[in-house]
């Protein structure tokens, strides 16, 4: 599970492998919960553990089953150069 940068939207993967959003602004109590079924591959992110999206696209070698990556976490090292670890 993770969180935007606005803290609005949470993205988590369910047991099919799609990857999911949700609303969590609390500012608009009609929508809080609800799934979002825009595209949201230019949300910033806050954190990353997800193992689907577009920033983790290139984790997955060939010939991969979806059950043999169980984690991604993202690390920000010194530079702001992003880097991803999967396991």
């Amino acid at each position: 599970i993770d969180f935007s940068v606005d803290s609005r939207v949470l993205q988590s993967v369910c047991n099919a492998y799609e990857l999911l959003y949700w609303r969590v602004n609390r500012d608009e109590p009609r929508s809080l919960g609800m799934q979002i079924k825009s595209d949201q591959r230019d949300q910033e992110w806050a954190t990353w553990s997800c193992t689907l999206g577009f920033d983790v696209m290139g984790i997955w070698p060939s010939g991969y089953d979806r059950s043999d990556i169980n984690m991604v976490a993202r690390l920000n090292d010194e530079n702001r150069r992003l880097r991803y670890l999967a396991a």
